[in-house]
């Protein structure tokens, strides 16, 4: 009996969480999947024939314990993004795609009341781009859809000294 089933064997531990999509922009489908043990999530890039090229990792730092992944276009800028949970840390960690198929990572936060309100907002730095994002909080604990401020300079860490 014959099977439409297909099985990708990537040689990791087992609790593993896999998505997919064409992350590199070359019109060949990837896959990304969570390394718990290594605290990564790695990048194999699909060669058109059903294997795997290479190989991208990105670290999602010490004791993070990856439980979860998803992919999509989370600050609307038609480059695939990554989100994975983090369950040893109790956070999510978001890698923002690029158009040459690499990722930027969160390189800092800072917290503050940005709107002038009671509630705090988080704002983030990301590796590589120029561009500040800002979360507005929700009462609830939640926050509004990323505010992205461009800045003129490059830098690699920010501190919240006080913005009007």
């Amino acid at each position: 009996m014959l099977s439409d089933n297909i099985a990708v064997c990537l040689g990791y531990a087992s609790d593993i969480s896999i998505a997919t999509g064409d992350f590199n922009n070359d019109t060949i489908l990837d896959a990304v999947v969570v390394d718990k043990e290594a605290n990564e999530v790695v990048i194999p890039c699909g060669s058109g024939y059903g294997t795997f090229t290479h190989y991208v990792n990105y670290s999602t730092d010490d004791h993070s314990e990856q439980n979860s992944i998803a992919v999509g276009d989370f600050n609307q800028d038609h480059q695939l993004d990554i989100a994975v949970g983090n369950n040893g840390t109790n956070n999510i960690g978001v890698f923002l795609g690029n158009p040459n198929g690499n990722f930027s990572s969160p390189r800092s936060l800072a917290v503050g009341y940005f709107d002038n309100d009671t509630l705090l907002d988080i704002a983030v730095a990301n590796y590589g781009t120029n561009k500040i994002a800002i979360f507005l909080g929700y009462t609830h604990g939640s926050f509004r859809e990323s505010t992205f401020l461009s800045i003129s300079v490059s830098f690699w860490q920010f501190e919240q000294k006080q913005l009007d």
